[in-house]
């Protein structure tokens, strides 16, 4: 094997072994701050469709439906043409059409009756058994012989039908019909931000630091908002001022003058759990920051809680796309962020849906963004008797000055 690597690879065993190891991830315990913010259940109603098929027939009829479907084997034909003429002109020649040609037939595989049946009863993977077929022999034969060209010694198929579909049809006789038909119901739900055990994450991943995040905690356990304690902090820095001054000194600028950090400080109006995982994106990290920074979202005294984490979370929307008459199920969608503003009751009166996106997940998220703000606001607002939910879409890709004053605007216009 070491003279493998040698030659192969243009190293050794000791090399390999002399690789300096890649040091274990520092993980991080988490902790549930739901409690203490007094973090209320997120009402609001879904859309729900079940899928069931409708029975209209109690028994096949096979030779009925056989017989229908010789009937219409021309709704399975195309036709063709052919054309003939000369070409003029020595270097950019132009045909000149001088006979044209229908095209009826147009031989294909060579097959013989029970080759053909043995194919319909395959491609059904059991649902239709060589069996089933024979006992309907006498107008099979009939639709194979519309169907296929004489040949020699077998029959050719006629490649101007749609062969695939007339097998499919076949095989569809020997089953009842029916009908798709869907259920449509609105649910209420009451949805927990926080639904399920914390597990530890990363610490490259995690917000706020360490520091902060005990911090915190300590305060949470003391009872001190994060006004209280910018407050305290003020009072010190003062103090360290009067010090300077009273000494007659300058205070020059590395004095040791504390400042609260943005998470301590609006410690109250988010980080239900402590830290967050922003292990998907760095967007999403921005966005809180640059949320719990803006003015519009101080003085409105809202609340900003990371919901984007799944298997955490039970705020997560059912989305569906109208096809016709029919709902197409698209899946479910975690929001990341919600924006809330509470009532005198405690309970969240108003809640701004967040979504960031990078550039390369824009295409994807189309469809669920269509029914959020076209279906799901809209459901909502019907069954609350006012507009209860907003969405705003942040793309990665407008500058962060934009992003910024995309989201002041909504926070304007909609916690009124």
């Amino acid at each position: 094997m070491q003279k493998q690597l040698k030659i192969e690879q243009r190293t050794s065993i000791q090399e390999i072994n002399a690789l300096p190891k890649t040091a274990a991830a520092t993980m991080r315990d988490r902790v549930a701050r739901d409690a203490y913010l007094k973090l209320p259940q997120v009402h609001f109603y879904q859309l729900w469709i079940d899928y069931g098929a409708l029975q209209t027939e109690t028994a096949p009829d096979p030779a009925a439906r056989l017989s229908e479907l010789l009937n219409r084997l021309d709704d399975y034909r195309a036709y063709g043409q052919t054309q003939s003429g000369t070409l003029t002109g020595a270097t950019a020649a132009a045909l000149t059409i001088s006979q044209t040609q229908a095209v009826t037939d147009l031989a294909g595989e060579r097959l013989r009756f029970d080759q053909w049946l043995t194919l319909i009863a395959r491609e059904s993977f059991g649902g239709v058994a060589f069996r089933d077929l024979n006992a309907h022999a006498a107008i099979l034969r009939h639709i194979f012989a519309t169907i296929t060209l004489p040949g020699d010694g077998a029959r050719r198929l006629n490649d101007l039908y749609d062969q695939e579909r007339i097998r499919s049809r076949i095989r569809a006789v020997f089953f009842a019909r029916r009908q798709l038909q869907t259920n449509e119901q609105v649910i209420p739900q009451n949805a927990h931000l926080l639904a399920a055990k914390l597990t530890p994450v990363s610490e490259k991943n995690a917000y706020p630091s360490e520091v902060d995040t005990q911090s915190i905690l300590q305060m949470d356990q003391a009872g001190k908002s994060g006004a209280q304690v910018e407050q305290d902090y003020r009072k010190v820095a003062e103090t360290i001022r009067q010090q300077y001054a009273t000494l007659s000194l300058p205070m020059p600028a590395s004095a040791p003058v504390p400042e609260v950090s943005l998470a301590v400080r609006w410690k109250d109006s988010t980080l239900h759990y402590i830290p967050y995982s922003f292990a998907q994106s760095r967007l999403e990290l921005n966005f809180l920051e640059a949320c719990l920074q803006l003015q519009e979202f101080q003085q409105k005294k809202l609340e900003l809680y990371y919901n984007g984490e799944r298997g955490l979370t039970e705020f997560v929307i059912n989305c569906y796309q109208k096809k016709g008459n029919f709902w197409k199920r698209l899946g479910e969608y975690t929001p990341d962020f919600l924006i809330m503003a509470r009532g005198a009751d405690g309970n969240p009166q108003r809640v701004l849906i967040v979504e960031t996106k990078g550039a390369g997940f824009e295409e994807s998220f189309k469809s669920r963004r269509a029914y959020v703000e076209n279906d799901f606001l809209r459901l909502n607002a019907d069954r609350f008797g006012y507009k209860r939910f907003e969405f705003l879409y942040i793309r990665e890709a407008d500058e962060p000055a934009a992003r910024l004053a995309q989201l002041a605007a909504k926070i304007n216009a909609f916690f009124i």
